[in-house]
């Protein structure tokens, strides 16, 4: 049981980013209904792109997407593993640029830091927790984070009962081209499979089930939470709603507090995507793991982080950027790829496989176009 709930809370944590507050914004774009749906069929594909790695991975022990990659075609896993890389830290920019933003809101009042030394002093603290060699070493921050997440869900509920309605909410809209080029969006916010590998590695006992299970369970929690935070948000400001929907709050005390419990989530949230991004970049540089190593090429990242950031490229660039590219790749096109060529055992599992490459490139191709 309680590998299970390790297990699920990580996936949770992994899934649950950065990508959550451009939810309100899409329902903008699509309309309450039609967003709603095209969220939980969504949530199926992601799943069976997770079950995909789960066959794979009981049917070779030391399972690992650049080691499939290379057992379909050799010597390919650097490219995979640049990709996989580059997914991580735009994930961890993406953090970056909202703790900067929400703590210059936070501390604006009280006494002035400029941006890029606040930038510094927070990532100089966080230091510690992505120096971390093992996931399962960060179980405790994940739980206080899910816990966090859970708070300002009800928070949210709150400042609704407040404000109320807004006058201009739209249930259903008709396609048109807004749809194609914002659902990497939605792709973004989804990203968990680039931990299943390490997450399911730490697991003992009963891998099959544990993982099954957890990961059916925290792709249902990621979209029930961004859905109902979405939805709450979108009844507020209705087609006011912005592509960060803290831009749409007043500053206010309840505000305040919101965007500090969001501040805390995604804080604690920040080592989970440094993690892989480490394991891969030293991948791709074909360096083993050491003590000392694993201190420099945090350093490093770290670093790299820090100098993107301050270059204040904006967040839903990096939502479509990544979400189109290394997340398509990574939930989609790639678990399905290693179905189809190293287990397909099953009619209906071939037919989702085809499914989920076809979604896959749609979407890369669409959003790439229209960037």
């Amino acid at each position: 049981m309680q590998e299970f709930l390790t297990a699920y809370v990580n996936l949770l944590e992994t899934t649950s980013g950065a990508g959550i507050l451009m939810f309100p914004y899409l329902f903008k774009v699509y309309g309450m209904f039609n967003f709603i749906l095209i969220t939980l069929i969504f949530c199926v594909l992601v799943y069976f792109g997770l079950f995909f790695l789960i066959c794979c991975a009981e049917e070779y022990e030391d399972a690992d997407y650049n080691i499939l990659i290379n057992k379909i075609i050799k010597n390919s896993s650097y490219f995979l593993d640049f990709f996989i890389f580059a997914k991580c830290l735009g994930v961890s920019i993406s953090y970056l640029i909202i703790s900067q933003e929400i703590l210059i809101f936070l501390l604006s009042d009280i006494f002035y830091i400029p941006d890029y030394l606040l930038l510094l002093i927070f990532i100089l603290l966080l230091f510690p927790l992505c120096y971390s060699k093992n996931i399962s070493q960060l179980k405790y921050t994940s739980f206080i984070s899910t816990i966090t997440t859970l708070v300002t869900s009800l928070l949210i509920d709150f400042i609704f009962n407040e404000r109320g309605f807004s006058n201009n909410l739209i249930y259903y809209k008709f396609p048109e081209y807004s749809w194609l080029s914002n659902i990497s969006s939605l792709v973004f916010a989804f990203s968990c499979h680039v931990n299943f590998f390490t997450i399911r590695n730490e697991v003992s006992q009963n891998r099959k089930y544990v993982m099954t299970y957890s990961s059916a369970l925290s792709l249902f929690t990621a979209s029930l939470t961004s859905l109902k935070f979405g939805l709450i948000c979108y009844l507020i400001f209705g087609e006011e709603s912005s592509k960060n929907i803290f831009e749409n709050f007043p500053k206010d005390m309840t505000s305040r507090l919101l965007k500090l419990l969001y501040f805390i989530s995604i804080t604690l949230t920040f080592p989970l995507q440094i993690h892989p991004c480490k394991k891969y970049f030293m991948s791709f540089l074909r360096i083993k793991q050491a003590k000392n190593i694993n201190f420099i090429i945090t350093a490093v990242i770290l670093v790299l982080c820090y100098g993107i950031t301050i270059l204040k490229i904006k967040l839903d660039m990096i939502f479509k950027l990544i979400g189109s590219t290394s997340s398509t790749l990574l939930m989609l096109i790639l678990p399905s790829i290693y179905y189809l060529f190293l287990i397909n055992d099953s009619t209906i599992l071939y037919a989702f496989a085809n499914i989920n490459i076809c979604v896959g490139i749609f979407i890369f191709v669409f959003t790439i176009f229209g960037l």
